[in-house]
């Protein structure tokens, strides 16, 4: 893994751009290609809005959001407290109803998503998504931050 960035954010809307924000300003740093922030930044932003407006949490609540940066792949993580969400109850969407075209993007911007249960009746939305990167040069950057430190050693940026 090459970074780790976890948020535990409050119940509104208000946030859901910040996430946005914080996760394209990464990928940026490290030199991953537009099209791919753009489509990470849409998967985080519809997952979060949805927690927001579907998962019935209290005012007060908070929902958490990981996103795991390797070499190849992130993985985004949003796990709430709410009422619980299953997927398969959702229709597909129509052009006769509003709703339901976030997921459709979710789905179909990600390699992978994966709905699961947890305890309390929240759930956790996990979804995975392939980077490239502009360069060769910032691809290989991105690999040196991935090796393993020798002895342990806690290293800061590339060797």
């Amino acid at each position: 893994m090459i970074l780790k960035m976890m948020l535990n954010l409050p119940n509104e809307a208000a946030y859901v751009p910040i996430v946005r924000a914080l996760s394209a300003t990464l990928m940026q740093q490290l030199g991953i290609v537009g099209e791919d922030i753009d489509d990470t930044s849409l998967v985080i932003g519809e997952i979060c809005a949805n927690v927001v407006r579907h998962a019935h949490m209290d005012p007060h609540s908070r929902y958490v959001v990981e996103l795991d940066y390797y070499v190849d792949h992130i993985l985004l993580s949003v796990i709430d407290n709410g009422q619980g969400f299953n997927r398969s109850a959702v229709p597909p969407p129509s052009l006769e109803h509003a709703g339901g075209w976030g997921l459709w993007l979710v789905e179909n911007l990600a390699d992978r998503v994966e709905f699961k249960p947890v305890a309390n009746g929240g759930t956790a939305v996990c979804a995975r998504l392939r980077i490239h990167y502009a360069s060769p040069t910032r691809r290989q950057q991105a690999a040196a931050m991935d090796a393993p430190a020798p002895n342990g050693e806690i290293r800061i940026g590339a060797a």
